[in-house]
């Protein structure tokens, strides 16, 4: 059970960064296609600290899906 909450997750977290990459380059398709332009370091985290500012659960949120 443990494995499979934490492939859960990696997935999860994959799936957030394709849709956010492809609304930030809508040339990209996948992943792949957004590695092989080699986004600079700065993008990265810029991407990551947007996705960890979005979608991840805040405590006081009232919306209970997200």
């Amino acid at each position: 059970m443990h494995k499979l909450i934490h492939q859960c997750g990696w997935a999860r977290m994959l799936d957030c960064w394709r849709v956010e990459v492809i609304k930030r380059n809508p040339t990209c398709k996948d992943l792949d296609e957004y590695a092989q332009t080699k986004p600079a370091w700065e993008d990265l985290v810029e991407i990551s600290i947007y996705l960890a500012s979005n979608y991840l659960d805040k405590p006081d949120t009232e919306d209970l899906e997200f």
